[in-house]
């Protein structure tokens, strides 16, 4: 975490917890966020997009967790 947050991010959120959507929001004031880097792939593609403002955006940057991933698209 140290190092992402050398690298200029505000706010770092690990995804040990369950419903780290919530937690990415309080970290953010209560507000759903802009942007959310996803690393992981599947299995946290929910919390993230969860995270997410109205038109935010997902960057999907690895996919180790899994790469198909089943979304609602009208939560999108």
């Amino acid at each position: 975490m140290d190092f992402v947050a050398d690298q200029g991010a505000d706010e770092v959120v690990l995804v040990d917890d369950e419903d780290f959507g919530a937690e990415i929001i309080a970290a953010n004031g209560g507000e759903p966020v802009d942007v959310v880097a996803d690393v992981v792939g599947e299995p946290t593609w929910p919390g993230s997009i969860d995270a997410l403002r109205q038109q935010g955006r997902l960057v999907s940057i690895g996919g180790h967790g899994g790469l198909m991933a089943e979304v609602n698209v009208g939560e999108v």
